[in-house]
């Protein structure tokens, strides 16, 4: 991470907001049944500094996994809070509420488990053969298409080099052993395989 200077006029005032927001909150809390105000303030406190915690977390932990965790968290704790205050004033049962949250719960995680999935992987990616067939070129169909496989054939002497105009050697004698046509079959297989290899090797005329 690179270092970086605090700018203590930001600091002062984001320490000014803070107080101010507490002050606000102790005035307007309506203290519950069987709780004070200075319990719920001291409630408020401890859960900006944990809040806050986890916020500075996000930007200090490097791997994605330890990020969606406190994210994760975050979600949850907020959705707790939410429903927490927004069922407060009603007369629900106890199991309602918490049936509540766990449905609303399960449901973040699952939300989260998707993202989280969907980051580094396709989210469809299970329909999806072993082979990768996301791009096609030319020299991939010549690759895969294979009309002789990788030489001229077998009755076909090497026509790489000159050897088989020399009656002396024996691709020469394989080559005078084949008829017109299977000398000109054979010449127009070695100059398709000459061909495939070099738009292979990107090689064009």
């Amino acid at each position: 991470m690179a270092k970086v200077n605090i700018s203590a006029g930001k600091l002062v005032a984001f320490i000014i907001f803070i107080v101010v927001s507490v002050i606000i909150y102790y005035k307007k809390v309506k203290v519950s049944e069987g709780s004070t105000r200075n319990l719920q303030l001291l409630k408020l406190v401890l859960g900006m500094i944990v809040f806050i915690g986890l916020i500075k977390s996000l930007s200090s932990i490097q791997s994605i996994s330890g990020k969606v965790i406190i994210i994760a968290v975050l979600a949850l704790a907020i959705n707790f809070y939410n429903l927490n205050h927004s069922v407060s004033k009603c007369d629900y049962p106890d199991l309602y509420k918490f049936n509540l949250l766990g449905r609303s719960s399960i449901i973040i995680i699952i939300v989260i488990l998707i993202i989280w999935y969907s980051l580094d992987t396709d989210i469809f990616s299970f329909l999806y053969t072993d082979e990768d067939t996301s791009t096609t070129t030319v020299t991939d169909l010549f690759d895969t298409i294979t009309l002789y496989g990788t030489d001229i054939g077998k009755d076909c002497p090497d026509m790489n080099n000159s050897d088989y105009k020399d009656i002396n050697t024996s691709a020469g004698k394989k080559w005078s052993e084949l008829s017109k046509e299977e000398q000109h079959d054979c010449s127009a297989r070695s100059s398709e395989v000459s061909e495939r290899k070099d738009i292979k090797a990107k090689i064009y005329a």
